[in-house]
């Protein structure tokens, strides 16, 4: 097909940002997901082992004995996925726009890793932090599941 042929390619609402997905969970994933499906360029660095949200059932075959979740495999359309290393992490770190963050709050908060270091590393980029319970306050290093939000945000009352 010549390129007269070819369809025109759309100009997406994110297109030329780039985002670090860093930590693990379906909200995370979830946030990467609307940022990529968006037009921008996500890398997930993943920890060593891969994502837990790999090994989620419905398990699909992707391999002649290799089995990955569906959802995880939705959940990380139009994604690149990497290893975090320690330099992996900072040349994704230096070369985006926004940091989607969904690592423990400790490690969010960490002199040498959290979010101060990270903003005097990297003075443009722009940190989402995920977390249960927010970075701080007395329920900060909980963890929770969707359940449990629920339950405390009052709608499980109605049922």
């Amino acid at each position: 097909m010549s390129a007269a042929q070819q369809p025109a390619r759309r100009a997406t609402a994110l297109a030329g940002i780039r985002v670090a997905e860093l930590g693990e969970g379906a909200g995370l994933a979830y946030a990467g997901k609307l940022f990529a499906d968006l037009g921008a360029e996500v890398i997930k660095l993943e920890p060593p082992g891969g994502d837990k949200l790999r090994r989620m059932p419905p398990l699909v075959e992707v391999a002649p004995g290799e089995q990955e979740s569906g959802w995880f495999a939705w959940l990380c359309t139009n994604k690149r996925a990497l290893t975090a290393t320690p330099e992996r992490v900072a040349a994704a770190l230096a070369a985006s726009d926004v940091l989607l963050d969904g690592r423990p709050v400790a490690e969010q908060l960490a002199p040498a890793t959290g979010h101060a270091a990270l903003r005097a590393a990297h003075p443009g980029l722009h940190i989402v932090s995920l977390s249960w319970f927010g970075l701080s306050g007395p329920y900060r290093d909980f963890a929770a599941t969707d359940s449990v939000m629920r339950a405390l945000a009052g709608p499980v009352s109605y049922t």
